[in-house]
Formats: structure tokens, sequence, C-alpha cells
């Protein structure tokens, strides 16, 4: 947003220095416009893998009912087959979308994120503030 003004404000002078500034500003400004785009489709990526997992968990909640109303009702046979025919399936789908969204995560880099610099050789301090030791 500070970006877009500054260039909003640059469009209006005419020196060439502030011609080149704004060339810089529009390149970077795109720059920063793919990175969003590029950061927007792995959130949804991992949203659509969650919401996946969600979905299977779900599914496994009412398959679980299901076989209680069954045993209730003395429907072995239905409660046998929910048990280990259905339920079975569900947890496996379950493990394999876990392990594909985990894998997905590790996958990402972590745009944006970096840890935090630990300047001096044990002076407790984090990024020039002081840690308290007590906690």
């Amino acid at each position: 947003m500070q970006l877009e003004i500054e260039r909003e404000a640059l469009r209006r002078e005419t020196d060439a220095a502030s011609r080149e500034r704004l060339e810089r500003l529009e390149n970077e400004l795109a720059d920063l416009r793919a990175q969003q785009a590029n950061m927007r489709k792995q959130w949804e990526s991992e949203k659509g893998s969650i919401d996946h997992v969600r979905q299977i968990k779900e599914q496994i909640e009412q398959t679980k009912l299901a076989i209680e109303q069954a045993e209730r009702a003395y429907d072995l046979n239905k409660a046998a087959e929910l048990k280990y025919s259905k339920l079975l399936e569900l947890e496996k789908k379950l493990a394999a979308a876990s392990d594909a969204g985990s894998r997905k995560r590790r996958a990402a880099p972590a745009q944006g994120r970096s840890a935090p610099r630990r300047r001096g050789r044990n002076c407790g301090q984090v990024d020039g503030h002081t840690r308290d030791p007590a906690a």
C-alpha cells in the first residue's frame, strides 16, 4: 500500500531521478504481487488439504455413530460391516491425507519467516531484546 502511494506520487514527477525510482518501484511491486500470488496459492492448497482431512474426520465420526446405533439395535451384520470395512477404509484415507498434508507443509519453503538472530555468544539477547533468564 505504501509503495502504491509512492508510485502515484512519482507518476506526477517529471525529472529523470523520479522516473528511475518509479521504474524500480514498479518492478518491486510486480515482484511483491508475484510473491503474494504464490503465497495465496500455497495457502489455498494447504486450506484444501485441511478441509479434506476435516471432512474425513466427520465421516469417521458419523460411521462410529452408525456403528453404535447398529450395535444397540442388535444389527451385528451392519455393525461389523461398518466397523471392519468402512471405518478402516476411512482411517486409511485419513492417514494418507494427513501424511500428504504434512509432506506439503515440509516441502514448501517458509517464505517471509526466519528465526530470530542471536547476537553474541551467551549474551541472552535476541534481536536486541534482552531475555529474562527467570522466564
